[in-house]
């Protein structure tokens, strides 16, 4: 898939397309919503297996954005674990 950019995020990825929409709107969401928004983001993405680059280096929104990337690849490699783990006969 061939993804889209206007310079400042890429279209294309769930997780993208909502910090797109934080910096588009910046200044209209508090600061809390903004953080969760790219906390999931970045959840989105990792869970698919993909990192932003632009988004994690962004210095208003990467640190949230790159612990919500974690979380998601920590909870897709539990979730690789647990259907191997059942596909055996474990559970």
């Amino acid at each position: 898939m061939v993804a889209e950019s206007d310079g400042r995020w890429v279209r294309g990825r769930p997780g993208a397309c909502e910090i797109g929409a934080i910096m588009t709107h910046a200044g209209e969401l508090g600061s809390m919503d903004e953080a969760l928004v790219a906390y999931n983001a970045g959840l989105m993405d990792g869970a698919a297996g993909c990192r932003d680059a632009q988004i994690a280096e962004d210095p208003e929104w990467g640190a949230d954005y790159r612990i919500g990337l974690l979380d998601g690849r920590i909870a897709a490699f539990q979730l690789r674990a647990e259907i191997r783990r059942l596909l055996a006969g474990e559970g």
